[in-house]
């Protein structure tokens, strides 16, 4: 049965790999580049580094290595990374508090409404956190007061908001290829067949000295695994304040509005510990500091959510991503719902809640969608609505 399971996987394998014979350019990610060239003596990983950017008959160009396994290499299919890199549409992040919108009134914005191709669902404004992207649909100027108004779909809902109020986000496209449509293979067969297209004669011992080159480097780099851990209660509360993070002021982690660390907004997480907890990296140069945070939500199916990500560095984002995978952790997604249960009762003072913003007090139900009985969570640091009517 293993031998067959073995030919199976050859097989599987070997279709993969016959996808790479059309003519294309490898490119390689940073982190695959950064292990390659931690192995300077080494023949074939230096020949690889010399291959990027050159045409080759390879279609699957965007190589990257896998954090949680270092027998393997990942690729995006060339069609794949075509349609992202030729994606045109806009992105953009909402900033502010809140206002900057205009009012679900059919009546006094209906005309706007209809240049845009908006249609109200509900009569309550949808108010957007700062950290989603939404996607533009459309965009026009009033004749009346000279605002420009953009129809915006979020993940979590949609509206017709003031372009002075949104701020442009500028995508990675290579970021993105490199995160999705993965496909897998064997680094030895993948060497393989890069270093062919490249006509460049490699015996088998070379290829199994490289390997093992290899993933030595890769085990010494996925030792970042290492620095997360997962806290709750009042340990929670205290590795939210900034005076705790390695770069206070630093990415979307010393920006986020909750790093004050302000214990009344925090206490919903602090006192449901069965339910909320945080996952965080600690910084690789001290102990008593973190560089990233992410909460973990404890579904009622006994699935573990890991909600909005926060680094001080871009490029943490993707290993918290990496550990969540390797965990099983769901990323939040619009798309799906995810239903947990806090503790019934209020607080004085609240957080902003990225995307499990939808409770019902009574029950303790929460959700990332609205639901029958259900109020929004609204941050206390409310500075009052500033509505246009147009």
């Amino acid at each position: 049965m293993r031998s067959l399971n073995k030919y199976e996987e050859f097989i599987v394998e070997k279709l993969i790999l016959e996808q790479l014979l059309l003519e294309s350019n490898v490119i390689y990610s940073q982190k695959f580049k950064r292990a390659l060239s931690k192995l300077p003596d080494n023949e074939i990983a230096q020949k690889l580094l010399e291959i990027e950017n050159k045409d080759l008959e390879v279609v699957s160009n965007f190589f990257d290595i896998k954090i949680d396994n270092d027998n393997i290499l990942t690729f995006t299919p060339d069609r794949v990374a075509q349609e992202i890199l030729g994606d045109t549409r806009e992105f953009v992040n909402y900033v502010g508090r809140r206002g900057g919108w205009l009012t679900n009134n059919i009546r006094t914005n209906g005309a706007i409404f209809a240049r845009l191709g908006f249609t109200p669902t509900t009569e309550e404004v949808f108010h957007p956190n700062n950290n989603d992207a939404g996607e533009v649909i459309s965009r026009v100027t009033s004749e009346k007061t000279g605002k420009t108004w953009c129809y915006v779909k979020f993940p979590t809902g949609e509206g017709v908001y003031n372009i002075e109020k949104l701020r442009p986000v500028v995508e990675d496209k290579q970021k993105i290829v490199f995160a999705r449509s993965r496909q897998e293979v064997r680094i030895g067969r993948a060497v393989r067949v890069l270093l062919q297209a490249y006509n460049y004669p490699v015996t088998d011992a070379k290829i199994e000295t490289f390997v093992n080159e290899f993933r030595a480097v890769l085990a010494i780099m996925n030792d970042v695994f290492s620095r997360f851990e997962i806290v709750e209660g009042a340990d929670l509360g205290f590795w939210y304040n900034r005076r705790n993070y390695e770069f206070p002021h630093q990415g979307t982690l010393g920006g986020s509005c909750q790093a004050v660390g302000n214990l009344r907004w925090l206490q919903i997480y602090i006192d449901n510990p069965q339910t909320v907890k945080l996952l965080m990296l600690r910084s690789e140069n001290y102990d008593d500091k973190i560089v990233g945070r992410a909460l973990l939500w404890i579904l009622d199916d006994g699935r573990q959510v890991m909600d909005t990500i926060y680094t001080s560095k871009d490029s943490d984002r993707n290993v918290f991503i990496e550990y969540g995978n390797s965990k099983g952790y769901i990323q939040m997604s619009y798309g799906q719902t995810f239903t947990a249960h806090i503790n019934p009762g209020t607080f004085d003072q609240y957080p902003s809640v990225d995307n499990m913003n939808n409770w019902n007090p009574e029950t303790g139900q929460i959700s990332n969608r609205s639901f029958p009985g259900s109020r929004g969570i609204i941050w206390s640091e409310d500075d009052g609505d500033e509505e246009w009517d147009d």
